[in-house]
């Protein structure tokens, strides 16, 4: 399929596509003549992709997991795995730290409060 086609499946615009493949995110596609011709691996390394970045993985991340794709020939799912617990771990971290700020705020409103009447 070509580029036109690949983004209207994945919803993944023509410009990101190119732009995954700089990074080398996405493998460069095989060519007929000058169009790219992209296959079923692709759409769904892009379907990984945006999944990936809708969960909060930098392009720098999902990097590392489609180079190890590539040369393996199929996902890391331990890498992955890996990834997704040094993730969560952050997300627990930040939860904590805006728990304590809420508690802190509320302290600080009820002390307020306190003194205003």
């Amino acid at each position: 399929m070509y580029i036109g086609e690949l983004a209207r499946r994945t919803g993944v615009t023509r410009k990101a596509i190119r732009h995954y493949e700089a990074l080398g995110i996405l493998p460069e596609p095989q060519r007929k003549g000058s169009y790219r011709v992209y296959e079923q691996d692709d759409e769904t390394l892009l379907c990984i992709i945006t999944q990936a970045q809708k969960l909060g993985f930098s392009l720098r991340e999902i990097r590392e997991i489609s180079t190890q794709q590539h040369r393996k020939g199929v996902l890391p799912v331990e890498t992955v795995m890996q990834m997704i617990a040094r993730k969560r771990a952050e997300l627990r971290e930040r939860i904590a730290d805006a728990k304590r700020l809420d508690r802190e705020l509320t302290e600080t409103c009820d002390r307020l409060a306190s003194v205003h009447t």
